[in-house]
């Protein structure tokens, strides 16, 4: 199935539609106005990309760095966990926002290994602190 690109006349954001609500009209993804979908006001014909990016969100940045930021950080704790966490917040936002980038899977794998990671670094140092403390 193949799409076509429009502009939202509010916010500007570009969103694809498939070629059968060309004619009428649809939710802009970023702003949530309806606004008329008119033939001549198409851009360009894109190719559906449903399979693919529901394996890997390659349209939610965010998302896919924070899961792999969350699987590197079980070896590095401390430093990656965080961003991970971070991370994986705006990649559901993202989605929140616009459906049609995938990404929600990777985005929870990310907060959650992140947030484990960080917990598990902190007790540890805090566990050396400890121990260097008692001499």
């Amino acid at each position: 199935m193949t799409h076509k690109v429009f502009q939202c006349i509010h916010c500007h954001m570009r969103f694809g539609v498939p070629e059968a609500a060309v004619g009428g009209e649809g939710q802009c993804p970023g702003c949530g106005s309806v606004v008329p979908l008119p033939p001549e006001a198409a851009m360009e014909m894109i190719p559906s990309d449903d399979g693919i990016a529901t394996l890997i969100p390659f349209k939610n940045t965010a998302a896919l760095l924070s899961y792999y930021l969350g699987v590197f950080s079980l070896a590095c704790m401390l430093f990656l966990g965080p961003p991970a966490i971070i991370l994986g917040i705006i990649g559901l936002v993202n989605r929140a926002k616009n459906p049609s980038i995938h990404g929600t899977a990777h985005a929870w794998i990310g907060i959650v290994l992140g947030s484990i990671t960080t917990l598990l670094g902190i007790a540890a140092v805090v566990l050396v602190i400890i121990a260097l403390m008692q001499g």
